[in-house]
């Protein structure tokens, strides 16, 4: 059986993204947990729009996770929404390795790969007792008004050290230069073909992928590190 995914995602019920499409093609061969949104920004209480989403998201909560589709779970965990506090960001190390544990008890989960679709997750790569790591990058989240700026490119480059390799598209502008200094191996995407352009030593790099899917697919089964897990 291939490798199972543990994966920070956007909200599950939102548009369909690249989030969808990689996570729906991995669960096809594996088991998939896709966490919904551990917040990027902090919601405004003030906001009839954030109020609803906290309820709803305590809602899924209690509910526990879903099987939407073949071997895909989906789950909301629970988090303080405070995306740039220290202190929050250590609860929730403490809140997410206890629910990530009890999920992959529940699922029969046990050796896996932690994919992020969010640049705020720094903090919890290392700690939930993944065997490698992946960061898809999406977008280039700097460019969103919501956030802040450079607390959210901070804490980007910090992930960035601390994955084993990292998925981009290619109009992602600046990645390469935060990508720079990283021991990860950088994968720029293109609708037909992938690109690897550092590796580390211990991993392989399928040398000629026919498409994004297939390669995706070839490294969730075959990707190795020596990053030793820190949990059971």
């Amino acid at each position: 059986m291939n490798t199972p995914i543990v994966a920070f995602a956007k909200d599950w019920h939102e548009d369909p993204t690249s989030n969808h499409h990689v996570l729906r093609e991995l669960a096809r061969t594996r088991r998939v947990l896709w966490l919904n949104s551990i917040a990027t920004r902090t919601p405004k209480l003030g906001s009839a729009r954030d109020v609803g989403k906290i309820k709803r998201k305590l809602r899924e909560f209690a509910r526990g996770p879903v099987n939407v589709e073949n071997d895909l779970w989906v789950m909301s965990p629970l988090a303080l929404p405070l995306p740039h506090s220290a202190a929050a960001r250590a609860i929730n190390r403490q809140i997410l390795r206890a629910t990530v544990r009890g999920l992959r008890l529940r699922l029969g989960i046990k050796a896996f790969q932690l994919w992020t679709f969010l640049p705020t997750t720094a903090d919890y790569v290392g700690t939930l007792g993944e065997g490698a790591a992946v960061y898809y990058c999406v977008d280039e989240w700097s460019m969103f008004d919501y956030l802040d700026r450079e607390k959210t490119v901070a804490q980007e480059r910090e992930l960035i050290g601390k994955v084993d390799a990292v998925f981009s598209n290619t109009g992602v502008a600046g990645l390469t230069a935060r990508f720079a200094s990283a021991s990860a191996r950088l994968i720029a995407n293109t609708a037909s073909t992938m690109r690897c352009s550092r590796a580390r030593s211990t991993r392989r790099c399928p040398s000629r992928p026919t498409s994004r899917a297939s390669h995706i697919r070839g490294w969730g089964s075959t990707g190795r590190c020596n990053r030793g897990s820190t949990s059971s």
